[in-house]
């Protein structure tokens, strides 16, 4: 496990941004996917009656992975949406980045799992960056 970073509340906010608009992609791209499924499900248990039950449970099983698989990057964005809030709003809280996960931990110093979130790599080197030096004259 690499060291902590501390992160200003303008960097969460970003790193946040980021992630929602990223799952939010993948979530149109399944709920696509669910509907086409639905549409199929629909077609193939209205053609044939014969093997309803064997149809029905494949049909089942197929509907449980697409779900599992669609709550993954909802769970992603409803986190980042809650730390997002939480920062807009001025919460008392200091933002860690811990390898590719930020975490919010309050003033007691216990970590607030529900507004941390997981951030991709390209993410972590953007707020790890220096900033662009700027030229001021005087």
């Amino acid at each position: 496990m690499s060291e902590s970073i501390q992160l200003p509340a303008e960097s969460v906010e970003q790193a946040a941004t980021s992630v929602i608009s990223s799952a939010k992609s993948s979530l149109a791209m399944m709920f696509w996917m669910d509907g086409l499924f639905v549409i199929a499900a629909i077609a193939i248990l209205t053609r044939d009656a014969r093997e309803f039950g064997t149809m029905l449970a494949g049909l089942g099983f197929w509907a449980v992975v697409l779900g599992l698989v669609t709550r993954r990057p909802w769970k992603r964005v409803q986190t980042a949406r809650a730390a997002l809030l939480a920062v807009k709003t001025g919460r008392t809280l200091t933002w860690l980045l811990s390898d590719r996960l930020i975490v919010a931990v309050n003033e007691r110093g216990i970590p607030q799992t529900e507004l941390s979130f997981k951030i991709a790599s390209g993410t972590r080197q953007l707020l790890l960056a220096v900033p662009t030096a700027r030229v001021v004259e005087r």
